[in-house]
């Protein structure tokens, strides 16, 4: 490190301004914020959304992190939460994983209010693209309660 002495300064002056340099940045580094680590998620396996949520917000409450949440609930649109929209905090139990990857039992799924093709992939577990595939432009016309949607 060299410095270029100022008129009307020292050397001395110089090498306190070093020190003093030195000083405030070992200062700075001992006071840094270091992070501290997520709050233990409470026994819970899933998280209610409430009006006004957002998903760093749940994130934070629930010492998750986002993409963690996002891995966990894949159809969740990070932008649209619904408020009563139940999200899971931890994987499904080992049973649940090997009936998601079995097909559905049922052929057809009967709509009820609110129901929307994320919602139908989740109380189904079959895929997103399967439902739209098999049931071409349910996405372009409304979902209607009593409407059958083909699952396999």
């Amino acid at each position: 490190m060299s410095y270029r002495l100022i008129f009307g300064y020292t050397v001395l002056a110089m090498v306190g301004i070093a020190i003093m340099g030195i000083a405030i940045a070992a200062i700075k580094v001992a006071t840094q914020d270091t992070p501290s680590p997520p709050a233990p998620v409470t026994g819970r396996a899933s998280y209610v959304v409430r009006e006004g949520d957002a998903l760093s917000a749940i994130a934070q409450r629930t010492g998750l992190t986002v993409d963690r949440l996002t891995e966990l609930n894949p159809s969740l649109d990070p932008l649209a939460l619904v408020p009563g929209r139940r999200i899971r905090l931890r994987p499904a139990a080992p049973s649940a994983r090997r009936a998601e990857s079995q097909p559905p039992k049922k052929r057809f799924y009967v709509v009820k209010p609110g129901d929307g093709v994320l919602s139908i992939q989740e109380k189904t577990r079959v895929p997103v693209d399967r439902i739209r595939s098999l049931n071409p432009g349910i996405d372009s016309k409304p979902i209607v309660p009593g409407q059958r949607v083909k699952l396999r």
